[in-house]
């Protein structure tokens, strides 16, 4: 059974993202910043390592890392409030600290825009309350009904 698999706590999987990523950073890293957004069935995972002085140094994102976000999406997610949209996942070399932030209410930044008709696939995967539902996302939402937009 993978870790990912057996994790039954939203920690056991904030220390699989962490293991995950601390094993593929590139020598030299200091702080590593793993940002994940999804909306319907549309994911992104970018995981950057800067060095002391800030210079970006690469970073790879992995399979792993995206499944214990999905997984972590799913523990998380509440009746009326959805959830996250984004989430970005920092990490220390220096202690091994580690730091999570999750946004549930932020449109959500793809490197690529995305189609407005995931975020009807969001709302029917993950309701949300009516006031819950930020003004932009309605905008979306008309998008999509009128079938314009991305």
């Amino acid at each position: 059974m993978s870790d990912v698999a057996a994790a039954s706590s939203p920690h056991e999987l904030f220390q699989v993202i962490g293991r995950e990523f601390v094993e593929t950073a590139p020598a030299g890293w200091a702080t590593g910043t793993i940002t994940f957004t999804r909306v319907g069935n549309t994911s992104q995972l970018q995981a950057i390592a800067v060095d002391d002085t800030g210079r970006v140094l690469g970073g790879r994102p992995t399979r792993t890392m995206s499944r214990a976000f999905n997984r972590l999406r799913e523990m998380l997610a509440q009746p009326d409030k959805g959830a996250f949209l984004t989430a970005q996942f920092t990490v220390r070399a220096s202690d091994g600290n580690i730091s999570v932030d999750f946004d549930y209410d932020a449109e959500p930044t793809f490197d690529a825009p995305i189609h407005p008709g995931h975020y009807v696939e969001e709302l029917d995967q993950h309701p949300r309350a009516p006031e819950l539902v930020p003004d932009w996302w309605r905008r979306r939402l008309a998008e999509a009904e009128r079938g314009t937009g991305t």
